[in-house]
């Protein structure tokens, strides 16, 4: 049996960019950020020396700047991985009238489910993501 990658990202509402845990050098100081199990955020910096400069255990005060992401386990068709909050072009097979239908929308969780509209998102036959909610709204707008 295969089992979905648990992994997740942060929008930052502030800095208006998403984040991914990460382990990497920037600006000449090495930076982590942590999501744990739970959806908590934890970082700390360090300078080139690996001496720490702030950790910050916990990031229950900034809550309301952070929206945690959930990776669906699943690729579009260039092979981007499918969050939560992304914006999908999805298409699928209408067998009465052998045709294609596209649909677009926001990827959410709901029911125990990743969909996009009233479907799965397991159900459509091929999908792109096209942005997400936070950088490209209007790509919602009909």
């Amino acid at each position: 049996m295969n089992q979905r990658e648990i992994k997740f990202r942060v929008w930052d509402k502030k800095e208006e960019k998403c984040y991914s845990p990460i382990f990497e050098a920037y600006k000449g100081k090495l930076f982590e950020m942590v999501i744990g199990m739970s959806g908590s955020l934890s970082f700390r910096e360090m300078d080139e020396k690996g001496n720490e400069i702030t950790n910050h255990e916990s990031l229950d005060k900034y809550r309301d700047r952070f929206i945690l992401q959930q990776f669906t386990g699943l690729k579009d068709k260039n092979g981007k991985e499918i969050y939560e909050g992304d914006i999908v072009k999805c298409s699928f097979r209408v067998e009465v009238f052998s045709s294609y239908k596209c649909n677009r929308g926001q990827v959410i969780f709901k029911n125990g489910s990743f969909m996009v509209g009233v479907n799965s998102l397991n159900e459509y036959e091929e999908c792109e993501v096209i942005g997400n909610i936070y950088e490209n709204p209007e790509l919602l707008e009909s």
